[in-house]
């Protein structure tokens, strides 16, 4: 799939595949082709896989997001993710620190104590802050942003977690059954452990035993009331009667958040703005 615009005087080009997978690809060059309107004076390539189980570098990851947001703005709206504002990055709260990470809950903060958003919604107030919705890969981790639920008597938040069920997943074989081994966290692209077991370094499983069908999480419950997919991670405040716990839960819902900061987009306002303190 390609897309291109002229947006101001850059081409901007947009491919999205399952090919760049394993070679995932940004160039970004001067106007040197003579077939190029003289009014271009910049291309962007963006070869933008749909799913990555790796880390990529920050200048990278951040490029194909601005490349997308200028096809956004060429094009009629959507819904894309948001780059970061520097300011709002500079001055983000700090609620508490874990292992150089910085920390917040949006009930805390008071510009946005009253706001339940989506989950896309949710990614982008934390992406403007430089942060993302929280990531889980501990249970040191998993174990604080628990007790920050349990103390603030907080129904549930947004996490990244997301299940690979968009266009590009359908041909990722390692990622089947989807339910147990398509789990990622979309802050930083890396895998959850399979659902059905308990994580390396960990004693516990996270994702509930019950919910809606009373049956282990995830359920997809959903699905077979309204024929959405619960394709995003919640946590859960005794819902089910079942403690604080992972449930899957259909994305378009709204709830709190848990931002935590975020190294790439820190990394990339850190070299776009020269001097600002971070």
């Amino acid at each position: 799939m390609q897309r291109s615009d002229i947006v101001g005087s850059k081409l901007v080009i947009v491919v999205s595949s399952p090919h760049a997978l394993a070679h995932p690809r940004y160039v970004h060059y001067k106007r040197h082709r003579r077939d190029l309107p003289r009014a271009i004076t910049e291309v962007y390539v963006c070869f933008f896989p749909p799913f990555k189980i790796y880390k990529m570098q920050a200048w990278l990851v951040v490029a194909c997001a601005a490349a997308l947001a200028a096809l956004a703005a060429a094009q009629k709206p959507g819904r894309f993710l948001s780059l970061p504002n520097p300011q709002k990055c500079a001055n983000r709260p700090k609620e508490f620190n874990y292992r150089g990470h910085n920390y917040f809950y949006s009930g805390h903060v008071p510009e946005l104590a009253n706001r339940k958003v989506d989950w896309l919604d949710g990614r982008n107030i934390c992406r403007e802050y430089c942060m993302d919705l929280v990531s889980m890969e501990t249970q040191e981790e998993n174990n604080l942003i628990f007790k920050l639920i349990q103390q603030n008597d907080v129904p549930y938040i947004w996490t990244s977690g997301r299940l690979c069920d968009f266009k590009g997943c359908e041909s990722r074989r390692d990622l089947e059954p989807k339910n147990i081994l398509g789990w990622f966290w979309s802050a930083n692209r890396e895998r959850i452990s399979p659902t059905n077991q308990i994580a390396n370094g960990w004693g516990y499983n996270p994702w509930s035993q019950t919910g809606h069908k009373k049956q282990r999480q995830p359920d997809n419950a959903e699905f077979d009331i309204n024929g959405t997919t619960e394709s995003c991670l919640s946590i859960l405040n005794n819902v089910y009667n079942d403690g604080i716990a992972w449930h899957d839960v259909a994305c378009y819902h709204e709830k709190p958040v848990v931002c935590e900061d975020s190294e790439e987009l820190l990394n990339y306002v850190a070299s776009t703005n020269k001097g600002l303190r971070l």
